[in-house]
């Protein structure tokens, strides 16, 4: 029927319209609670949370940005990710988000595991240290690539700290190879002066050997008297 609504009809559409609108305040009240705890939360974190678009733009990287670089949120968007790395750890960044790229085109569902690297960055000032980086690859409805998403946590004190270990490893093993070079050259010593001495040792021997012949030969009596001791030792002929 093309009538007219009736009152009843009316009074129902318009409690449909008030429930509407209910609901619609109801999820703009919930939208506003949520992003104010998303705010909190990402201002009073202590790792910097960071948001890039399609073109690797940074479009917002979170307050705490400063307190790890010294840069705030707006110079560090403007200055862009190259600026703030050294030269091998913007190498190393690039290689590995390329590589993060080629496999998302070959897999998208794949490459939006998170990725996890370690780099070296530039702080305001010139000082340098280490963030860890935990990103993924954000994707639109269509499938296609729409961003990075990434929190990054400052390591500085455990990468001085392993870089500390380390040093004080090689030194360890500099000391353990230098002290076995030593022992090994000892060692040698010991060996070449045994041998010395078993060499003097046999030509005694020999030598004792050939003077015992000879004095037998002289039929000779031969004695040795100790002082010290009294011990008088004499050989057959003498004996004799």
């Amino acid at each position: 029927m093309n009538g007219k609504p009736t009152c009843e009809e009316l009074e129902q559409r318009i409690r449909e319209l008030e429930e509407a609108a209910a609901e619609h305040e109801r999820i703009e009240q919930a939208l506003k609670e949520s992003e104010e705890r998303y705010r909190l939360l990402a201002e009073n974190v202590t790792d910097v949370i960071w948001v890039m678009d399609e073109n690797l733009k940074f479009i917002y990287i979170s307050p705490s940005v400063e307190r790890l670089s010294g840069f705030t949120p707006e110079e560090a968007m403007e200055q862009g990710s190259s600026v703030h790395l050294t030269p091998a750890s913007l190498e190393l960044a690039n290689k590995t988000f390329e590589e993060h790229f080629r496999a998302f085109d070959a897999s998208p569902d794949k490459a939006l595991e998170p990725l996890t690297v370690e780099l070296e960055d530039v702080r305001k000032g010139g000082s340098t240290g280490w963030s860890e980086l935990n990103t993924t690859l954000l994707k639109s409805p269509e499938g296609e690539f729409a961003g990075v998403v990434g929190v990054s946590r400052d390591i500085t004190k455990r990468k001085r700290a392993e870089e500390e270990l380390t040093r004080y490893r090689e030194h360890l093993e500099e000391l353990v190879e230098k002290r076995t070079g030593e022992l090994r050259r000892i060692n040698e010593e010991l060996e070449q002066e045994i041998a010395e001495r078993r060499r003097v040792e046999a030509a005694l021997r020999a030598s004792e050997e050939r003077l015992e012949l000879a004095l037998r030969g002289a039929d000779l009596g031969l004695w040795d008297w100790k002082v010290m001791t009294g011990e008088l030792v004499v050989n057959q002929r003498c004996a004799e």
